[in-house]
């Protein structure tokens, strides 16, 4: 089981976050075994969440995974991968770096691997993009 936690602006940037990409949120994290990982443009990394994101309020949507030896291998192939800076300075443009996350590629990439998602991933995602795939997801399995 993971759990994805999409988190509201708290500062200027993710006001500005909010702005460009027509969302609510502007943030996303994965929770795995009670521990949260996040792609972070100060940390320049995906890894383990700050504990300033790890205390803020989400909201959270559960997927079922039947084999956590996905997750593992996920996150034992992707942490410490460089933020994809390019991706979020040039969203707007749909410019991004495929080798790099930031927060939301990160949540679309893993939903790809436990197969929630079969489209590849587009040149920009948004929390309105995971917005979409979680509904159509909730949709088919409840």
């Amino acid at each position: 089981m993971i759990k994805l936690h999409l988190y509201k602006p708290n500062s200027w940037i993710g006001y500005g976050i909010c702005i460009v990409t027509f969302s609510k949120y502007c943030h996303a994290a994965i929770e795995y075994k009670g521990k949260l990982y996040d792609a972070s443009e100060s940390r320049g990394r995906f890894g383990k969440a700050s504990l300033h994101t790890i205390n803020r309020p989400s909201s959270q949507h559960l997927i079922s995974v039947d084999d956590d030896t996905i997750i593992d291998g996920w996150l034992s192939r992707n942490m410490n991968r460089k933020y994809d800076y390019k991706g979020v300075i040039g969203w707007i443009f749909k410019v991004n770096d495929h080798n790099r996350f930031y927060c939301f590629e990160a949540l679309y990439d893993i939903l790809l691997t436990v197969k929630v998602i079969e489209k590849p991933m587009p040149k920009r995602v948004s929390a309105r993009t995971l917005i979409s795939v979680l509904g159509d997801y909730y949709k088919r399995n409840y």
